[in-house]
C-alpha cells in the first residue's frame, strides 16, 4: 500500500511540476501588419530593389508566409475579420470602420486575449480603421479598439514627412 501511495505521489509531483513549468513559459509574439505592403517590397521575398535586413532576419528566424488571403476587398471588414476571427458577414462590418461596434464587447480580439493572459500588447499607428490622414496627423487613437492594447503609439504625420532618408522607387519591377 505504501509503495502505491509513493508511486502516486511521485507521479502527481512530476505532472504538477511539468504543468507549472509549462504555464510559466510564454512565447514572444510579434505581429507586423502594414497598409499596402506587398511581399514584393521586402527583400526576404527576393526583391533585389529593396533592402530590408531586419525584416529578413525575422523571416529567417521565424515564419515566412508565402500565401495571403483577404476576406473582403476593403480595409475595415478585412481588419475586423483578421483581428476578431469572424467573417465580415458575421460581424456585419462592411465599410471603413474598426469593427468593434459591430462585433460587440462580448467578443474578444486576439490581442485582447493575449492581454488578458498576461501579455503586453502594443500597436504602432493604425491597426484598426482610423481617420486617415486626420486622426493620425493629430496623434489621435481614432476608432481604435482600446480593449486590445496595453499601450498605443501614434505616428504624428504622414510618413513622407518623417525624419530620415527615404526614396520612392519609381518603375520598380517588383512593386
Amino acid at each position: 500500500m505504501n509503495r502505491i501511495l509513493f508511486i502516486f505521489s511521485i507521479t502527481f509531483s512530476i505532472l504538477g511540476f511539468s504543468q507549472s513549468e509549462q504555464n510559466q513559459k510564454k512565447y514572444n509574439v510579434l505581429f507586423i501588419i502594414a497598409d499596402d505592403l506587398t511581399a514584393t517590397a521586402v527583400s526576404a521575398y527576393e526583391n533585389t530593389a529593396s533592402s530590408t535586413p531586419n525584416i529578413d532576419l525575422l523571416a529567417n528566424e521565424g515564419t515566412l508566409y508565402t500565401h495571403a488571403y483577404s476576406q473582403y476587398p476593403v480595409c475595415g471588414p478585412s481588419r475586423a475579420s483578421l483581428m476578431f476571427g469572424y467573417y465580415p458577414n458575421a460581424t456585419q462590418t462592411y465599410g471603413y470602420v474598426s469593427g468593434r461596434k459591430n462585433v460587440g464587447m462580448e467578443r474578444k480580439s486576439w490581442p485582447q486575449l493575449f492581454k488578458d493572459n498576461g501579455y503586453y500588447t502594443a500597436r504602432v499607428s493604425k491597426i484598426y480603421h482610423m481617420g486617415v490622414p486626420g486622426d493620425i496627423e493629430k496623434g489621435s487613437n481614432g476608432k481604435d479598439d482600446e480593449a486590445s492594447w496595453s499601450e498605443r503609439f501614434n505616428s504624428q504625420g504622414p510618413e513622407w514627412q518623417a525624419l530620415g532618408e527615404a526614396e520612392l522607387v519609381q518603375n520598380n519591377p517588383f512593386a
